[in-house]
């Protein structure tokens, strides 16, 4: 761990050393340690990148396509999603206005649930908001 210069200590704002760690980094960590496990917990693969991956991302950014995706996805990723659905489970979806692409499953359920619940008013879960958020509105602007 690289050490703090003793001119700086005491510079920063002393509040961020209260706010505790995230509860989804100490599971990680501790689940982290059985072997053979599949973990789920932060989104990220535990084997390595695939080649074509690689190579994928290698020519987008050669090619200099490295701009934020369209709100709802790309279309062309909506319709293979769509044609993906109707082939394997005959399911069938307009990729125009019954897909959306998220970044990660936290959008994703999010967007689901406020598509579902009014969340401006009471409703049957109750809504909470982590230690994080409660502190930060806390902390001088």
């Amino acid at each position: 761990m690289p050490e703090l210069k003793k001119s700086l200590t005491g510079l920063g704002n002393r509040q961020v050393a209260a706010v505790p760690p995230s509860a989804i980094r100490a599971v990680d960590n501790k689940i982290s340690t059985i072997p053979g496990i599949i973990k789920l917990t932060l989104g990220e693969p535990d084997f390595a990148v695939p080649e074509h991956i690689k190579q994928a991302t290698d020519a987008a950014i050669d090619a200099d396509w490295s701009h934020y995706a369209p709100s709802f996805g790309y279309a062309k990723l909506r319709k293979e999603i769509t044609d993906y659905l109707a082939t394997t489970f005959d399911a069938h979806y307009d990729p125009q206005t019954e897909v959306v692409v998220t970044v990660g499953a936290t959008e994703g359920i999010h967007a689901a649930i406020a598509g579902l619940f009014n969340l401006a008013t009471p409703s049957s879960f109750p809504r909470r908001r982590s230690r994080c958020t409660r502190r930060s509105r806390r902390w001088p602007a």
